[in-house]
């Protein structure tokens, strides 16, 4: 699923910053915070288009944008490119959590949806502890580009997977208007 994927390269970013760039304390708090204020200041964006457009089609951007922090983070030490990567990160990671909260409320029915919502929680907390593992393995097997790389990808696919969703979806609205 895309919350694996996104969810593996976590460690791989920690320890890239603190091994290879030389990232202190403080660099390492810098792109927190860098990350955190991009976030709280995008939400309304990804609300507006996600109105406008659909979740499942923003969430193709999303996972796109997502794609590209593990490639970014591996091109470069300097720290304050880093920070650019980690507030890009952040305004991509916004959009990832308010788009797939509004799809589980979308997907989810009305008299099931506390139910759903736990469950999500309780899978998320699950992946949250199992994919980081996963790419410290393939670090330990390959090298931290090579994880980054394959974070990259398996990312990269996840867009894929939703455009496929959104073609299904416009499909499907065809479908039922035409009939109704």
């Amino acid at each position: 699923s895309f919350n694996f994927t996104w969810q593996m390269a976590w460690g791989l970013f920690n320890i890239y910053n603190v091994k290879y760039a030389h990232a202190t304390i403080l660099w390492i708090s810098i792109f927190s915070v860098a990350n955190q204020l991009v976030q709280i200041f995008s939400f309304p964006l990804w609300k507006k288009w996600a109105e406008q457009k659909s979740n499942t089609l923003m969430l193709v951007w999303v996972a796109l944008g997502m794609a590209t922090a593990p490639f970014l983070n591996a091109l470069s030490t300097n720290l304050y490119y880093l920070t650019f990567v980690s507030m890009t990160s952040g305004f991509f990671v916004s959009g990832t959590m308010l788009l797939l909260f509004n799809l589980l409320l979308e997907q989810s029915p009305k008299e099931k949806r506390t139910y759903c919502i736990t469950t999500y929680n309780i899978l998320l907390s699950f992946v949250a502890f199992v994919a980081p593992q996963i790419g410290i393995w393939l670090l330990e097997k390959n090298g931290i580009i090579t994880a980054l790389n394959i974070s990259t990808i398996l990312r990269f696919l996840s867009a894929i997977v939703f455009f496929i969703m959104y073609i299904k979806s416009v499909k499907n609205r065809k479908t039922s208007l035409a009939k109704g």
